[in-house]
């Protein structure tokens, strides 16, 4: 599951910022965890994450830490068609496009606002959008090829 996107730089003392601006006390198990997922770039999941940290961080102590990460604004879940729950710091908000054959993604990015606004003129019986799900899939460009171009879709 390969991914182009740039590692985000979140070194230890950024991560306790982080955590601070989140509302989040400062632990140890948070600040490894918030830096293991910044460092990686792609979106884990808890059993790739753990291994990541190489047993420094309990697995039940990591679940309760992401769900805290989660509420707190600085990592989101993703889940993609494998149906596996993954986890990903919040950089910026994006989605993904995922290839249904190989599992690669790439990220993504809309104008948040621009989507809501439209969410809203197309469904005026909302006063207001608190948040959407959107993500693409495909076949990626190295399937295809590996496919002799039999996809069965259009491509550019």
């Amino acid at each position: 599951m390969a991914n182009a996107r740039a590692t985000h730089s979140v070194p230890g003392a950024d991560a306790r910022a982080e955590l601070a601006r989140a509302g989040l006390r400062c632990t140890r198990e948070r600040v490894l965890t918030l830096t293991t997922l910044a460092r990686v770039a792609t979106p884990r999941t808890v059993e790739e994450l753990s291994a990541l940290l190489g047993g420094s961080v309990h697995r039940v102590t990591l679940y309760r830490t992401l769900e805290r990460l989660v509420g707190g604004g600085v990592v989101e879940r993703v889940l993609f068609p494998d149906g596996l729950l993954r986890y990903e710091y919040v950089s910026t908000h994006h989605h993904h496009v995922t290839c249904t054959r190989c599992g690669r993604h790439v990220p993504i990015t809309f104008s948040h606002a621009r989507m809501n606004d439209t969410a809203l003129r197309v469904a005026p019986d909302f006063a207001t959008v608190e948040g959407h799900t959107l993500e693409f899939y495909g076949t990626c460009r190295v399937c295809e090829r590996a496919a002799g171009g039999m996809s069965g879709y259009a491509t550019r």
